[in-house]
């Protein structure tokens, strides 16, 4: 028994310095490319604003994304991942890729298809419809639709990539969008209005040619790991149809979030333009640290616990998991509480210039506001979500998505009469929590996996306190620096930055002074990898 008692400590032990090690790599790639995105919304709001071409251009962009959520990131990954860890455990390389050379042909094939469908349905729909802003954008669909291939082959040779435990081109891979965005609005701004032609085609172009860039980019390197991925779409083998059985249910799961986010996006087009504009902008300063710690956890928590739940360890399954809540919590509460201190303050420094007005920053705070509670809810969702995925079974997180869905609906219709789009993205925060606490609630209840989240609360209740203490440091500083606030660019960077580092430092002293585990396994996998970064040097 103490035997037995050592191995499980040294495999949570390792499964916890994997995972942190882990994460740091795809979240400084994910930083890279989030940091780029800041640049690249900067960009986007001093061009054009709140004007009718972008909101088009935006609206028009949720449908190409709808297939990558669909049949690329969540869905794939979900399916795929686990039957691909399955294959390398238990069958060899050989098969592994074989069965990836299969699923991935049959994922070009229909999402082809569906891109083209759409696209064709945009254009017979533009023929009908007198509103500029709903004809712009359905004249914008059918040149981005293309982009939706890019990004699902992209996904899946990501997902072969993860499996491997090699996150570092996938996720810096990301960072050619961000470029060719940036690129194509300043484009737009130079050479526009010299030669008519409309200044956001520059954009869709840009978009293109990046989707492309990253495909080529994954391909290269799933090549240089061994795999030979022939055309061959045999969709009657057994491992194929097994893995299509898997992702249907989180195609639907996919389907039901998209959905809601294109009932926020339609509801958001009766309010006007603005509106669209300024939940978009909010929604990328909020998911800046989701995807930091929510996609690069789950991107490296699923495909260990695919292998763990193969080898019927659900010990280690169940530990890689309490590690990433706990570690999710720990870094998405500083997020929350800084960004809500300095909301307005942020808005201004990024997006305040050009065609971007105090109006819409105005309309951005205010979105933000009601964004920020769910933002710990984000990051743990994709947390919880993904033992169900680990074991293949997709079919639980839909049920529980399609009432979150109604629910979402009915919110939205009812708040947006009285917070406008604060009220949308207030509804969306609601249901996040929503949604992580009926998975949470599902997963304990089934038994499978022991989480012990009653032996979590303390460690929880050290968070919270240390949350308070971070906030209480920001605000203070927010006060004394009032002045610096009020002034230009500069003052307001160092206004920010300042509350920041003080806020961050202090919640990140009060976790060392309490004894926090996350803050010490932080710091550890930090000075880990920076000391392999001296060695590579030397």
């Amino acid at each position: 028994m103490a035997e037995e008692a050592a191995k499980i400590s040294q495999d949570s032990g390792s499964a916890s310095s994997r995972g942190a090690g882990g994460t740091l790599v795809v979240s400084a790639g994910i930083l890279s490319s989030r940091v780029l995105g800041l640049v690249r919304d900067m960009t986007l709001a001093a061009v054009w604003g709140s004007d009718v071409a972008l909101a088009a251009f935006l609206t028009a962009w949720k449908l190409p994304n709808l297939l990558r959520s669909l049949f690329g990131e969540g869905a794939f990954s979900a399916a795929f991942v686990p039957s691909f860890s399955s294959a390398l455990e238990q069958e060899g390389d050989t098969a592994a890729w074989r069965l990836a050379g299969r699923v991935l042909s049959l994922l070009f094939l229909g999402v082809s298809v569906a891109a083209a469908l759409i696209a064709a349905a945009a254009v017979l729909g533009a023929l009908f419809v007198e509103n500029e802003l709903r004809q712009t954008t359905l004249r914008f669909v059918p040149v981005l639709m293309p982009y939706a291939v890019f990004i699902c082959l992209t996904a899946g040779f990501a997902g072969l990539l993860n499996t491997f435990q090699k996150f570092a081109v996938p996720a810096f891979s990301q960072i050619f969008l961000n470029v060719a965005w940036i690129g194509g609005a300043l484009t737009a701004w130079r050479l526009a209005g010299a030669d008519g032609i409309p200044s956001i085609w520059f954009l869709c172009g840009a978009v293109l040619a990046a989707g492309a860039a990253q495909t080529l980019m994954l391909y290269l390197a799933c090549r240089k790991q061994g795999g030979r991925l022939a055309f061959d779409p045999a969709w009657r083998s057994a491992d194929t149809r097994g893995v299509f059985r898997l992702m249907g249910p989180a195609v639907l799961g996919a389907g039901v979030h998209q959905i809601n986010v294109l009932v926020d996006q339609f509801l958001a087009l009766l309010l006007g333009s603005q509106a669209v504009t300024s939940l978009y902008f909010s929604q990328r300063l909020v998911y800046l640290p989701v995807g930091l710690f929510a996609v690069a956890g789950v991107t490296v928590s699923l495909p260990m616990m695919s292998r763990a739940w193969s080898r019927g360890d659900g010990d280690e399954m169940a530990a890689i998991l309490r590690e990433g809540i706990r570690r999710a919590l720990f870094l998405s509460l500083p997020c929350f509480f800084l960004l809500f201190m300095v909301r307005m303050d942020i808005v201004k420094l990024f997006f305040l210039r050009g065609n971007f007005t105090p109006r819409d920053a105005a309309a951005t705070a205010w979105a933000l506001l009601f964004y920020l509670p769910g933002i710990p809810a984000f990051v743990l969702t994709k947390f919880a979500v993904t033992p169900f995925h680990a074991r293949k079974n997709t079919r639980t997180p839909v049920i529980i998505a399609v009432f979150c869905l109604v629910v979402n609906v009915v919110l939205n219709v009812i708040l947006m009469r009285f917070l406008a789009q604060g009220g949308l993205a207030l509804a969306t925060s609601v249901c996040g929590w929503l949604n992580v606490v009926l998975l949470l609630i599902v997963l304990t209840r089934s038994g499978s996996v022991d989480l012990g989240l009653r032996r979590m609360l303390p460690n929880l209740g050290k968070l919270a306190v240390a949350a308070l203490c971070g906030m209480t440091a920001c605000a203070l500083t927010m006060i004394i620096l009032s002045d610096w606030r009020a002034g230009g660019f500069a003052g307001r960077l160092t206004a920010v930055s300042l509350a920041a580092f003080f806020g961050g430092g202090t919640y990140l002293a009060a976790c060392l002074v309490m004894r926090c585990p996350e803050a010490r396994d932080t710091l550890d996998a930090c000075r880990e990898k920076t000391g392999k970064i001296i060695e590579k040097f030397k």
